[in-house]
């Protein structure tokens, strides 16, 4: 037999070539839409708890001789801005780097 599964039977079986294709797609896809996701959250999660906590009146002034968590939310504005611009340079680059049909078609334009 010419697959190196041969005993399996699983490379000599073109459907099963085929389900494994749409599998690793499948696959791909996942680990984009998960990179996609947690770099949105990342970026966008310390702006809108700001102003949630903001809405309730729970953010306080921080006092400089204390170590307060508190503290850390003074430069929430400063830092929730830079990280949701922040997000919005990350997205072009994570499609050029995941995906081959935006590659493709930048070097295309670029030509």
């Amino acid at each position: 037999s010419s697959g190196i599964n041969a005993e399996y039977g699983a490379l000599d079986n073109p459907a099963s070539n085929e389900h494994s294709r749409i599998a690793k797609e499948r696959h791909t896809a996942s680990i984009t839409i998960a990179i996609f996701t947690a770099t949105c959250l990342m970026c966008n999660l310390p702006y809108f708890v700001s102003h949630i906590l903001s809405s309730f009146g729970w953010l306080l002034e921080p006092d400089f001789g204390s170590d307060s968590i508190f503290f850390l939310w003074y430069f929430s504005p400063v830092s929730t801005v830079f990280l949701t611009v922040l997000n919005a340079v990350l997205n072009p680059m994570l499609y050029f780097c995941r995906m081959t049909d935006v590659r493709q078609w930048f070097w295309k334009l670029c030509k």
